[in-house]
């Protein structure tokens, strides 16, 4: 860890537009460029996932966060994962480094803690030679291994499976989203499984892929990356609509916020957005869609092209409400440099867009790309400030958490040495947010994969089982196999050396001294079956009082 006075130690002398602005916003930033697990020395390239224990209603929650890195194995030259758990001081409490012996890759992609605090939810990617599987992997909160479950995405076709986004709900039922790449079509599918955790053994319950059918013509792709459940206890599904060239490059194209049924797991509404601008210019893409809710409404954020510039990248965001209409809509555009946006967090008072830009406000000292955190009113979208934390080389930030106090982390990359960063504050007045709405396209057609189509796998490792009306049932694929030695390897312990600098991209965690205010906890989702349930239990009930008021009165 470095001292925030390392992090502010030139921010007095600096002046943004003729205004000097004192920052004083970050209290500390954890920064590793490799990380010691039992001896050794694993070197950071990439940080992946962050998420912190939940306020449930009550403050006296011990604050925990969880951060993902990804790392080098020197010795074997493969790529792994460790995971690293800090409490509000950064004082480091638990270190656990996670690996196969069966892949080439074991890469962290998410980490969530269950509102409920109990369990804690991780997705990775993993890469063998001639495929790329996924993994959902369940530990308490001291990151003690409680059990895994594995997709194999390797047959004659499915060549890939891949999660971007999971979701770990109070009553057990873990949600992930992704994927699945038929190279015999050359399509993605957009993948949701549901998963149970019962304190014990997480067990599959169903998964179901999604296809879409272009208007445009352009693409029938389709990639989920993120997923919560709602304010209403309906799943929320963020994803893109990605074109694809016959060289195999994925670019930015359409935008989309899917509301599902968490019963049936069938689309009741959806909210699609085009991410290329008026002149046809598709972006680059950046595999980003995020979504997160409050008390009553769902927000977005997706990566797209700026309204004037073709070529340098905006972000655009907005509000739903729980049908999915707009609220509000706003683009986040400097003109000419690029904005990113790579998640959000929302409080009862404050909505982040946690991401990078490559304006510097006329900072000497900033260069490249800085990570910033656009801070904004939820209620109209309008910025408030914007925080960026750079230097003489690129940052990033990708992931972020609020813990129970409300205070926001965020966890990224830097190529800065540690003396050399530093954090500003820029007035809302010098943010260019504007409204927009001409950009929206409600285009239809996403689906269930139909029964009477067939994605060929491996039958011996997967099955078929059909959900309703045989005319409109969807087939639920297990793809996944649960393998009872285990593919991966789940070592715990604590560091015993400090990890030493070096040129790769470190990863940055931070914790911002301003509380965002207290983050809202979503319910449960609540099967539809359950509420006739409880409506057959309360008619009963109220039949019952009135019969006996009658019988009484007699």
């Amino acid at each position: 860890m470095w001292s925030r006075r390392m992090l502010v130690t030139l921010i007095l002398t600096l002046v943004i537009l003729g205004q000097a602005v004192i920052a004083g916003y970050v209290e500390w930033a954890d920064y590793k460029d490799s990380i010691t697990f039992n001896g050794v020395s694993y070197p950071v390239l990439d940080a992946r996932g962050c998420s912190a224990t939940k306020y449930n209603g009550s403050s006296n929650i011990p604050v925990i966060i969880y951060a993902g890195y990804y790392v080098e194995n020197a010795t074997s030259g493969l790529n792994e994962s460790i995971i690293r758990s800090v409490d509000e001081n950064d004082t480091e409490i638990e270190l656990v480094h996670v690996y196969s012996t069966q892949y080439l890759s074991t890469e962290i992609e998410g980490i969530d803690v269950s509102p409920s605090n109990d369990y804690v939810a991780m997705i990775y990617n993993l890469d063998e030679l001639k495929d790329g599987d996924a993994a959902l992997v369940i530990s308490d909160l001291n990151l003690n291994y409680e059990d895994e479950y594995v997709y194999d995405g390797y047959n004659a076709t499915i060549n890939f499976t891949r999660f971007y986004g999971l979701y770990a709900s109070q009553n057990g039922v873990v949600y992930v989203v992704g994927y699945i790449y038929d190279s015999k079509n050359n399509i993605r599918y957009g993948l949701l499984g549901e998963y149970i955790w019962d304190g014990s053994s997480l067990q599959f319950n169903r998964t179901v892929f999604y296809s879409f059918n272009d208007p445009d013509g352009i693409s029938n792709n389709l990639s989920f990356t993120d997923v919560l459940v709602g304010p209403d206890g309906y799943l929320y599904v963020a994803g893109y609509i990605p074109y694809i060239d016959s060289q195999g490059n994925v670019y930015d194209y359409k935008g989309e916020v899917l509301k599902i049924n968490p019963k049936t797991l069938d689309v009741v509404a959806e909210y699609v957005v085009q991410l290329y601008n008026s002149n046809g210019y598709v972006g680059a893409g950046t595999v980003t869609g995020n979504i997160a809710a409050d008390d009553s409404y769902i927000y977005y954020q997706f990566n797209t092209l700026s309204n004037i510039y073709p070529y340098t990248r905006a972000v655009l965001f907005g509000k739903l409400d729980t049908s999915l209409n707009p609220v509000w809509t706003r683009l986040w555009d400097n003109k000419t440099s690029n904005e990113l946006g790579y998640d959000l967090a929302v409080t009862q008072l404050n909505l982040s867009i946690i991401g990078l830009t490559d304006n510097n406000y006329g900072i000497t000292v900033f260069n490249y790309s800085n990570a910033a955190v656009l801070s904004l009113d939820p209620a109209t979208g309008d910025p408030k400030y914007l925080l960026l934390v750079g230097g003489n080389d690129t940052e990033s930030f990708t992931y972020s958490t609020i813990d129970p106090n409300g205070y926001l982390y965020t966890l990224g990359t830097t190529n800065t040495q540690p003396n050399n960063l530093y954090e500003a504050h820029i007035p809302a007045q010098y943010i260019n947010v504007s409204t927009l709405s001409t950009r929206l396209k409600n285009i239809g057609g996403i689906k269930l994969y139909p029964s009477g189509e067939t994605i060929p796998f491996n039958k011996n490792k997967a099955g078929t089982r059909p959900l309703g009306n045989p005319s409109t049932t969807s087939v639920l694929m297990e793809l996944g196999r649960k393998e009872s030695s285990g593919k991966l390897v789940y070592i715990h312990g604590k560091p015993v050396v400090k990890a030493a600098e070096r040129s790769d991209p470190p990863g940055l965690l931070v914790k911002y001294s301003v509380p965002a205010g207290l983050p809202s906890t979503p319910p449960p989702p609540i099967p539809e079956d359950r509420i006739l349930v409880l409506a057959g239990v309360l008619s009963m009930l109220i039949l019952s009082i009135v019969y006996y008021n009658i019988k009484t009165r007699r």
